[in-house]
């Protein structure tokens, strides 16, 4: 552990990352802006009775609306004109906006429409989206959508997980489909102004022949699209309403668990659980919210999707939790605010075993922390600055023994914790910004506390095609030791730093980082895992293609290079080279490939898990082929094959094969099915600790077979039936077991002879 004593040998380190960021300030070019004067834009139409919401667009208040059209396409003929014309009207009372959108169409018989989920971005259907930017800052918008079959979409940028309450409907004739949607005035934030002065763009998707299409043009060399969007006027003088809404939601569970008894017979136990609750979402005024939950005791809505890890690095899950999941924009920041870590497993949950006596059993063991209480206020100034604080209360965790008498004892799993996030993001021209977070656990008793504080910056130019960033983050780790004369506290001080910069836009593209990370950096408590004591070098280029040539409707491209070096010795670790290629067919076939290699065997200091033990990898190359069929069709295919080896030793091919079916019989149901298999013939890695404690290294056979099945019903624009159904089946054989030194020495000593080799053969030749 490293105390205050050490910081001072951080100042090299630092100096160093300023010197580069001023490098890379003065390399600095800024480019010129989009000129505001020639930006389209549209007037909202203020009416005193809104129009009754059937989608046909024949009542007379739309007949008073300003009507614009001019569509482009952005594929598959970037720029040229619309093949379909699109028309849209806008109006607005003090309740909400109308948006009504006439989508003529020469073959109104071949149109597609159908049904799905909410916010499913690949629905076989039209589209038509309205993307509003109410402060007209370029930094963020909401989206609203509809498809031909009538279900929503809605997201912002900054949040894909946003949904709101509003209103939309549908209807067809022999001239095309059309949209009529109300959104109320309280599902979306905007200014306090008596005059409003929105971004807007337009949207129109033909999926029959994957046409898209835009109202103001944004090219796609473009980093920062709502540079190049228009203008909604006309809307003044409305007020912001009060906004309060509830979302309830159930969950039910069953558990089907084996367990092995001592004279080789399995018993299986059933546990049915249900869990059930509702987030409470209030706006406290027109920019900041208040999220809370009511009977937060809850578990989550989905299932994980469960996986052998066989690594020391942590299997990061998705988050399925609905209060969790939404208002999600500040609290990213910096990559410290992991959600799962609330109500997780206690971190005693498997130690309690070994506090089972001969005499005793172990009869309760609860899998999961009991959230006692949840809420988080959000929002952002009118002078651009986001503020967000979180904070959440679980609950002590107990497991029961119960002795042969029948008198139980409770262990402590996981104490009464206190988790607190809180952020200042402060936007600046430019799609700038600095942000500060910062992120605490306290916990009771004998338990570790934590505190983490996060510092960072992006910086772009005006047309946001170059941009540098970078990031300090410091951690703190408060340890409490019961002494003769009370409680002993240590801290430990570990602390990250990284520094890139970003060339976006056009068809090359390009992004360089370096990350430092201390060995005792620590940001697990609410944070994500990272490596302590390993930095990170990254280099990326991408080449695009957004239009057609020859057979390919469009490509991209990429060439990823990542370099981690140990913070202490500089000895390489982990390295790659990766290429992978993508090509969409002018057809609507889709084919890629791609390949990579590890070219220097990496110094690995945490996979013996023995500090001061090294684990000296092995290099490995992989190359991989797939495609993808149209997914208009009703029968869609994906695949993917995958195969590899190692170069130095214990060369036998492994490989992958995964394969999807895609399958619509009608537009109400929709059925996905995957299968993927994995050979692994020798995976190398730690496999356990011999009678003196010295870490053994294993190289194992795995077999790993997973089934998914999907099946989704639609019964009505707003309502369907999801069904997932998952089989997964991993097996594994050691094939060759060694204890780690002498192991270690061997290949040191062939890899320095190797090195020698090649050296004298270069002076040879030279």
């Amino acid at each position: 552990m490293h105390s205050l004593t050490f910081i001072p040998s951080m100042l090299p380190r630092v100096i160093h990352c300023i010197l580069t960021l001023i490098f890379f300030i003065l390399a600095f070019k800024s480019d010129g802006a989009v000129d505001t004067d020639t930006l389209r834009s549209t007037t909202a139409f203020r009416i005193q009775k809104a129009p009754s919401l059937d989608g046909k667009l024949n009542e007379a208040e739309w007949s008073l609306a300003e009507s614009t059209t001019g569509f482009v396409q952005f594929r598959p003929n970037e720029g040229k004109p619309a093949t379909q014309i699109t028309e849209v009207k806008i109006l607005y009372t003090d309740f909400a906006i109308y948006v009504g959108a006439y989508c003529f169409d020469t073959k109104p018989d071949s149109i597609l429409k159908q049904l799905g989920k909410r916010d499913d971005e690949n629905l076989n259907s039209d589209l038509f989206t309205i993307r509003i930017d109410p402060y007209n800052n370029q930094q963020d918008a909401f989206n609203f959508g509809v498809y031909a079959s009538g279900v929503q979409m809605d997201s912002k940028f900054s949040d894909l997980t946003f949904d709101a309450v509003w209103n939309s409907e549908v209807s067809f004739d022999e001239n095309g489909w059309y949209v009529e949607m109300e959104i109320p005035f309280y599902a979306f934030r905007f200014p306090e102004t008596p005059i409003q002065l929105w971004g807007l763009q337009l949207n129109r998707g033909i999926r029959r022949i994957r046409e898209s299409q835009m109202w103001a043009y944004v090219p796609s060399i473009a980093t920062n699209s709502q540079l190049y969007w228009g203008h909604l006027r006309g809307v003044q003088d409305v007020k912001t309403p009060l906004r309060l809404s509830a979302v309830p939601y159930v969950a039910l569970s069953y558990d089907h668990n084996p367990s092995n008894n001592e004279d080789g017979t399995t018993t299986y136990s059933n546990i049915n659980s249900y869990d059930f609750g509702a987030d409470i979402k209030y706006g406290i005024d027109d920019r900041f919210t208040l999220d809370m939950t009511l009977l937060p005791d809850f578990g989550q809505v989905q299932s994980d999707r469960i996986v052998k890890n066989l690594s020391y690095r942590e299997v990061v899950y998705d988050e399925n939790r609905p209060f969790f999941r939404e208002a999600t924009e500040l609290f990213s920041k910096g990559n410290l605010f992991y959600s799962r870590r609330i109500g997780r497993i206690p971190s005693n949950y498997d130690s309690v075993f070994d506090d089972v006596g001969e005499d005793e059993r172990l009869v309760d063991n609860p899998a999961q922390a009991k959230l006692l209480n949840a809420v988080k206020i959000s929002g952002r100034t009118d002078g651009g600055l986001g503020i967000g604080f979180f904070n959440a209360v679980t609950d002590n965790v107990y497991a029961t023994i119960e002795k042969n008498s029948g008198e139980k004892r409770q262990v402590l799993t996981e104490p009464l914790t206190n988790y607190n996030v809180f952020v200042l993001d402060q936007q600046f021209k430019n799609n700038s910004n600095l942000y500060f977070i910062n992120a605490s656990t306290i916990r009771r008793d004998q338990y570790d506390d934590a505190n983490v504080s996060g510092l960072g910056f992006e910086l772009s130019n005006k047309k946001n095609t170059i941009e540098v960033e970078g990031n300090g983050v410091l951690t703190q780790r408060f340890s409490k030791t019961l002494g003769e004369e009370g409680n002993v506290f240590r801290n430990s001080i570990g602390y990250k730093y990284s520094l890139g910069i970003e060339k976006a836009g056009g068809i090359f593209n390009y992004e360089l980082f370096r990350n430092v990370t201390s060995p005792d950096y620590e940001a697990t408590d609410l944070g994500f895992f990272r490596v302590a004591g390993q930095n990170n070098t990254e280099a990326n280029v991408k080449f695009s293609q957004f239009k057609p040539w020859k057979k390919i409707r469009e490509s991209y491209n990429n060439l990823y290079l990542f370099v981690a070096d140990d913070f202490r010795t500089g000895k390489i670790g982990q390295n790659s080279i990766d290429l992978s290629l993508f090509a969409n067919l002018l057809s609507w076939n889709a084919i890629f490939a791609g390949g990579g290699a590890q070219l220097i065997r990496p110094y690995d200091y945490y996979e013996a898990r023995v500090d001061g033990q090294i684990f000296h990898g092995l290099r490995y190359y992989y190359a991989y082929a797939g495609f993808s069929t149209d997914y208009r069709k009703k029968l869609a295919i994906d695949y993917t094959f995958n195969l590899s080896n190692f170069i130095d030793k214990y060369t036998w091919f492994g490989y992958n094969n995964n394969i999807a079916f895609l399958v619509r019989p009608n537009d109400k149901l929709f059925l996905k099915y995957s299968l993927r298999y994995d050979f692994d013939p020798f995976n190398v890695g730690f496999a356990n600790f011999d009678n003196d404690g010295n870490p053994i290294i294993g190289g194992r056979r795995l077999d790993t077979w997973e089934n998914n099945l999907r099946a989704t019903y639609t019964f009505t624009n707003n309502m369907n039936l999801t069904m997932i159904s998952r089989h997964y089946w991993i097996t594994g054989q050691y094939k060759n077991t060694f204890h780690w030194m002498k192991e270690v020495k061997c290949w040191i000593i062939i890899h320095t002879i190797k090195t020698i080799i090649s050296i004298l053969m270069y002076l040879m030749l030279t």
